[in-house]
């Protein structure tokens, strides 16, 4: 099976979480007829980019380049049958990641129902954020989703809670791997603020305590297992990008749009839109929305046909 890999940059327009550069890089697949992303987080894991390329090359396929070779199978079918992978589905709506400073209410105009902020361990300006949108938001239906990616521990994340009033709590959507999951810690501070706490860091699909919503990445997990595990305990469940490359992005969204397709009642809104927080492209130029909605692009496969095929392709392997 041949191989080809291109190296790409996206640069943030602001850090990301984790980002250890303004800049990240990655590198698009080419399996026979169809194509995916490749973009690993170190940060998070993932090997770096040169060690996945190589992992590629003897075999030795890691979570990431898997599930981008299982994307790149079903592109490149498609492509072939000269059909669109969204034919037929419809794209769920999406949060928008955004700065806790950022104008809300213009959000609210926007018909934005959610949206993520990605915290700190700065949780005295965290908690005067979120008690400065109550007022700011009274009578809207906008929640804050909180990503702190486990820069917490345990008596810190209570210290946070107890710090709110009920009324901030009532406008946060739910809490993302505020520390190490531990399923009694996780379950207990839940019941005890009625927060509901989404668990992302690990493989959620094969844990059923402790947290009520499972984030999904297309780019490193089977979305099936999740779904199972949704369907059969009634847990929330949200797709997001890796906020990888718009080619990552609408595979992604390919995803989540066939799993709300089976499953019309468990999505909740997804993280679709992370192409707004990198500097434009020539792909993510392409890519439109409107509002919380990403709209399916033009084209075979996942789209992008034909700027995929102007890139500058090297082969990996045979």
């Amino acid at each position: 099976m041949k191989i080809y890999y291109s190296l790409y940059e996206l640069k943030q327009k602001k850090k990301l979480g984790l980002s250890r550069s303004e800049s990240r890089v990655g590198a698009l697949l080419k399996v026979a007829e169809g194509y995916a992303d490749l973009h690993p987080w170190p940060e998070l894991g993932d090997l770096d980019l040169e060690e996945e390329l190589r992992s590629i090359a003897l075999g030795n396929f890691t979570a990431l380049s898997r599930r981008s070779l299982v994307i790149a199978a079903e592109d490149g079918k498609a492509r072939v049958e000269k059909r669109s992978l969204f034919a037929g589905l419809s794209i769920p709506t999406s949060h928008l990641l955004v700065d806790p400073s950022a104008d809300h209410s213009l959000l609210v105009e926007q018909n934005f129902e959610r949206v993520k902020w990605k915290c700190s361990s700065d949780l005295t300006a965290l908690a005067r954020h979120l008690e400065s949108l109550v007022p700011m938001l009274q009578g809207t239906g906008l929640k804050v989703r909180l990503d702190f990616n486990e820069c917490l521990d345990q008596y810190a994340f209570v210290g946070f809670l107890r710090s709110l009033s009920d009324d901030a709590l009532d406008r946060i959507d739910f809490i993302e791997d505020p520390f190490v999951f531990e399923s009694k810690s996780w379950l207990g501070i839940s019941e005890k603020f009625h927060c509901h706490l989404a668990l992302d860091r690990q493989n959620s699909a094969k844990l059923g305590v402790g947290f009520d919503v499972s984030v999904v990445k297309p780019a490193i997990h089977d979305p099936k297992p999740f779904l199972n595990l949704a369907a059969t305990e009634m847990k929330r469940i949200v797709f997001t990008s890796y906020l990888d490359h718009p080619l990552g992005q609408l595979a992604a969204a390919f995803e989540a749009a066939r799993a709300v397709q089976a499953h019309p009642y468990l999505l909740e809104p997804c993280g679709l839109l992370s192409h707004l927080n990198y500097e434009k492209n020539e792909f993510s130029e392409l890519l439109q929305s409107r509002g919380p909605e990403l709209l399916a692009p033009e084209g075979h496969g996942l789209g992008l046909g034909e700027i995929l095929e102007k890139q500058e392709w090297i082969k990996l392997c045979d």
